[in-house]
């Protein structure tokens, strides 16, 4: 399965991506990981609005053997993101420590000379007889 959307550096993209995975995913898998990857994915493409002031690309690949699932969320931003030094009284800053805390993998890779931007990725464990 490879699924992509493209969204719009606005407030509602967060939500708009959080939906795409549920409606991508929500069918093939279980409900605990459609939930940890919603959570994630609304970090990251809300990281993407908020910091980067980009658009934001995400992209759903899973395994070849079914696995796991990889989501991407591409931005226009080539400063790396910043993990950890977050107030433990403040509302945000948590974005990445929940990736690292949650997914089985994740990390950042730049997209290339054909494109701007880097790309942050994670990847979570599937149940093969779930994935169709």
């Amino acid at each position: 399965m490879r699924a992509l959307i493209e969204l719009e550096p606005v407030a509602r993209s967060p939500r708009l991506a959080r939906r795409f995975v549920a409606d991508t995913l929500g069918p093939h898998a279980d409900v605990e990981l459609v939930d940890a990857a919603e959570l994630l994915v609304t970090e990251l493409v809300t990281n993407a609005v908020v910091h980067a002031r980009s658009r934001a690309r995400v992209l759903i690949v899973t395994a070849g053997d079914r696995s796991r699932v990889r989501i991407e969320v591409h931005d226009d931003a080539f400063e790396p993101p910043r993990m950890g030094g977050f107030d433990p009284d403040a509302t945000s800053g948590r974005g990445l420590a929940l990736v690292n805390a949650m997914s089985d993998r994740w990390g950042v890779e730049p997209q290339g000379p054909a494109r701007p931007g880097k790309r942050i990725w994670f990847e979570l464990g599937v149940k093969t007889s779930l994935l169709a």
